[in-house]
């Protein structure tokens, strides 16, 4: 340690000054650190930031493995979130490392359901305190009356006990309700007689309350000696079935809140806060309401580095190694969504945990091979086990044909975002966001809030739309049997069959800029991209066979575009099909020698490049022939989709070459045929940036 900088003190009292000076020591009191309060330019504003600063300094490999106490206080660990202007004086802190002693060892789970409690968490359940809840708690304590809103198991209740517990700690008196909590909106009466009811239950005092209207009244005895001048915090949860009630009844709580809010000079009660999903931002156009919509607070995904975190708990009280790739894999597929996040590490804790043993460590080992074989085959039986995801698809399902286009053309953009370009949204868009399917952005608009795009939640969303395609987006399927023989795919018929039925109008269409080569369309020309083909053929495949699974695929790396690749399983045999659409030759030959790598990375049965093209091949460029256990399909079409050829290269399993050719004037070609004069144009194309993208991918299988 740096002793130039350490400044000995024994001071445990806080002085009056407004500035507060923090120290902070690891093992005795007598060797504490003065914390700088601006470093880099950067004021200091949390404790968070503090304990960034002592991570750093006292070289902490892990955020979440310690605790930051006051010296006198060591049994509350101090909330990351908490405004340092709650301090004055000298504060002296200590470092409290979490142990696997602290913590339970080997008991902890994943919660997907429910919000944890405070003596749950790391103990019964995997928690991690997150640095975000200032917006939400400088609101509160500005007296707001604020909508707080999440898409279902987003941590929206977690966060409400954190920010609870904090302004506990700070002098306020929080209470808590759910409106799931047998509360009536069949008559005014039958609402306040619960709501009386329930704020006794909270607040436990011998001499009740008997009217619910003079609850908050600063006049009164009763609430004196309840609050002794406290102001009291009212968190309102499952907002959203207000909505439903009946007019008088909804106007009624509201024209009470709102009087609560004009008269908070004559009231206990500070700050209310509605949580709900995104529906409860439409409380803001009732005319009794207290609330404004730009007073709303959404819940935040994880972030990279709060997965990175949460899972190093995970590693910590269990006693395993995940790979750091695995661990980016799970923030790729889910977007950071707090519940898909934690269905991952359920799945992780409970169907891989135990099965590689290092044998000199005694660790559990989880690669990415692990993970890859996994999440391609079972990651979905989990998934469509988790209740929030469950009742997404049961609910879309009862929607009208209206709104499940506009959720299928969030699919096909995937990832992209719709920019709404200032209309306001729609009945199904609003629908979309409050059950889950979609994420947004906004932008500032004075004295209101706007959303200004949305796009498709996570890649994990996408796999549960597709596996549902049958019945949510039906299509004529092809009069022929599903082509399986001995439980095997047969894809080209598959695609041979399929592409013709494309569906081309100008609304299905996703595009991309031609880069392809020979006599088809001019360079950078419009042409429907990777996502167009991939999507097309998932959606018949399902409704051909709904049998066969659609299975994500397990990105490696947080920068990786989004492949158009599908993987179909049936009968426990799995088939990759990676789309590649109006490239280069050089790029698809490219694509062909990934797909040995990516065979073995998922335990697939056959890998197929399926090439869509619109310029044919010549003498002095022509297609890649397959390789062993990686088969090629190559197919031209025309701008109308009227008219095709296919040349099929099947997977080789030794030096023999097998060549199915399939069109009007196709020519045979010898089995020498993989070498490639490119022409001047290919290879101009070969320095294009798209393809300097593709060769830094290469590595990602």
């Amino acid at each position: 340690m740096n002793t130039n900088i350490i400044q000995q003190t024994t001071e445990t009292t806080t002085s009056s000054s407004s500035t507060p000076i923090f120290r902070v020591y690891k093992d005795q009191p007598n060797d504490t650190l003065k914390v700088p309060l601006v470093e880099d330019g950067i004021i200091k504003e949390e404790i968070g930031d503090i304990k960034h600063f002592v991570q750093k300094w006292f070289k902490i490999p892990d955020f979440s493995s310690f605790n930051l106490v006051l010296q006198n206080d060591e049994s509350n660990p101090l909330v990351t979130s908490t405004p340092l202007s709650n301090f004055a004086g000298n504060v002296v802190l200590k470092i409290q490392p979490i142990t696997t002693t602290t913590i339970g060892p080997g008991k902890s789970s994943f919660s997907t359901n429910g919000a944890i409690q405070k003596e749950e968490r790391n103990t019964k359940y995997y928690y991690l305190e997150r640095n975000n809840n200032s917006i939400l708690q400088d609101k509160v304590m500005n007296g707001d009356y604020i909508l707080f809103h999440g898409t279902r198991s987003s941590g929206k209740t977690t966060k409400i006990f954190t920010t609870m517990d904090h302004l506990s700690k700070i002098g306020f008196f929080p209470i808590y309700m759910s409106l799931e909590d047998a509360f009536s909106f069949n008559s005014i009466e039958e609402f306040w007689g619960r709501f009386l009811m329930v704020i006794n239950y909270e607040i436990r005092n011998k001499i009740q309350f008997t009217n619910a209207f003079t609850i908050f009244d600063k006049p009164n005895e009763l609430s004196q000696q309840i609050f002794k001048n406290r102001d009291v915090i009212l968190f309102i949860d499952e907002f959203d079935r207000l909505l439903d009630a009946p007019p008088e009844v909804k106007s009624n709580i509201l024209g009470i809140f709102r009087n609560w809010k004009q008269n908070s000079t004559n009231k206990f009660i500070k700050s209310v806060v509605a949580i709900g999903p995104f529906d409860i931002l439409n409380i803001d156009s009732d005319k009794y309401s207290p609330f404004n919509v730009v007073d709303q607070v959404s819940t935040q995904d994880f972030t990279q580095q709060d997965v990175t975190e949460f899972f190093g708990i995970f590693q910590r009280i269990k006693s395993v190694t995940v790979d750091s790739q695995v661990v980016d894999s799970i923030f790729t597929l889910t977007n950071g969504h707090p519940g898909l996040v934690n269905v991952c590490g359920r799945i992780i804790d409970k169907d891989i945990c135990g099965r590689i043993i290092d044998k000199d460590t005694k660790l559990t080992l989880i690669s990415m091979d692990d993970w890859n074989k996994f999440a391609s085959s079972k990651l979905l039986y989990g998934l469509f086990g988790y209740s929030t995801v469950s009742r997404m698809m049961s609910s879309i399902e009862t929607q009208t044909d209206l709104c499940k286009q506009t959720l299928i053309h969030y699919v096909k953009i995937f990832p992209q975002f719709l920019v709404l370009n200032g209309y306001e949204l729609t009945k199904e868009t609003k629908y979309l966001i409050s059950m889950g399917f979609l994420r947004y952005t906004s932008e500032p608009v004075s004295g209101s809030f706007k959303v200004a795009s949305c796009s498709l939640k996570s890649l994990l969303i996408k796999y549960c739309i597709l596996n549902k395609l049958h019945t949510i987006h039906r299509r004529q399927p092809p009069p022929e049997a599903f082509p399986i023989n001995n439980s095997i795919i047969d894809i080209f018929t598959i695609v041979k069959t399929l592409t013709p039925t494309f569906h081309d109008s100008p609304a299905n269409l996703t595009t991309k800029c031609y880069r392809g080569f020979g006599n088809g369309p001019k360079r950078d020309s419009l042409v429907p991209d990777e996502a167009f083909y991939h999507f097309e053929l998932v959606a018949t495949i399902k409704n051909w066979e709904p049998k066969v699974k659609i299975n994500p695929i397990v990105r490696t790396g947080l920068n990786t575009k989004d492949r158009a690749d599908i993987v179909l399983e049936f009968n426990e045999k799995k088939f990759v099909l990676e789309i590649v659409a109006h490239t280069t030759l050089k790029d698809v030959e490219n694509h062909i020698k990934r797909g040995t790598r990516y065979k073995t990375s998922i335990g697939a049965t056959e890998v197929w490049i399926v090439h869509y093209t619109a310029g044919k091949q010549t003498k002095q460029s022509k297609y890649p022939s397959s390789i062993p256990g990686v088969g090629v399909i190559h197919i031209w079409h025309n701008s109308k989709f009227n008219d095709f050829d296919f040349v099929c290269y099947q997977p080789l399993s030794d030096k023999d070459q097998i060549m199915t050719d399939v069109g009007s004037d196709e020519e045979e070609y010898e089995e020498d045929t993989v070498e490639e004069k490119m022409n001047e144009d290919e290879e101009e194309e070969e320095i294009d940036e798209d393809e300097e993208e593709e060769e830094e991918e290469s590595d990602e299988y």
